[in-house]
């Protein structure tokens, strides 16, 4: 490689491509995280019925978690 190639405009521009895929993940992660966490802390909570889930604490725990992992997920790429 030559020196400076790294300042390339084409290797510019896959690097925005590369990080706009990253931040698309990062949402999609992020979403599913919150639907899931919240489906397990209402699960866990007793607020939905229909499973061995139900009025578990440890699910309600693990959902929680979840949801702020997700939501975190979601506000990162808007902090950057």
């Amino acid at each position: 490689m030559r020196a400076g190639a790294g300042s390339r405009p084409g290797n510019r521009a896959n690097a925005l491509v590369v990080m706009d895929a990253v931040i698309v993940a990062r949402r999609l992660i992020g979403g599913l995280l919150v639907v899931t966490g919240a489906v397990w802390l209402g699960q866990g909570l007793g607020l939905i019925h229909g499973s061995s889930m139900t009025g578990s604490t440890f699910w309600a725990v693990v959902g929680a978690a979840c949801v702020v992992a997700g939501l975190s997920l979601l506000g990162w790429p808007w902090r950057q």
